[in-house]
């Protein structure tokens, strides 16, 4: 019975663990989600600073190097912005991952603590059935014996 108890602090002390660690995760994840919509502002601002830049351009009509090189920097902050987007994506489409991952593990030792409270609950029962019987026999023998007496 010891050894059972000592397995049921054992996988509540782990459902515990888990639990913490998937509060951590969700809060990763939120982090990452509003880094991500922040990102996603920032590059609808920079497309529409590509688009400003661009219309200039056609109405001047000019080979304005400074124009051409503030395009040049737009553009490459709209590749960095999207590829910095693509890669929270995927860690936050990560972190879910492991959130599920951890969910899935915590429902199964909920399941093996639940089992084991089971038996533990059924060990008792035929524990007390016993006390039972041994107390009724007790007492027939000392009607016995005081019968012998």
């Amino acid at each position: 019975k010891g050894a059972v108890e000592g397995k049921v602090v054992e996988l509540a002390k782990a459902v515990e663990q888990l639990q913490a660690e998937k509060s951590t995760l969700e809060t990763d994840k939120g982090a990452l989600t509003k880094e991500i919509e922040d990102l996603k502002n920032e590059l609808n601002t920079q497309e529409t600073s590509k688009k400003q830049l661009q219309e200039e351009i056609e109405t001047m009509r000019t080979s304005n190097g400074s124009l051409t090189e503030k395009l040049e920097q737009v553009i490459e902050q709209l590749q960095e912005t999207s590829s910095k987007v693509e890669v929270l994506e995927a860690n936050v489409e990560e972190q879910a991952k492991i959130i599920t991952a951890k969910d899935t593990e915590l429902l199964e030792k909920n399941a093996a603590v639940e089992e084991i409270r089971k038996n533990l609950l059924a060990v008792e029962e035929s524990l007390q059935a016993k006390v039972e019987e041994l107390t009724s026999v007790s007492e027939h023998l000392l009607v016995k014996t005081k019968e012998l007496e």
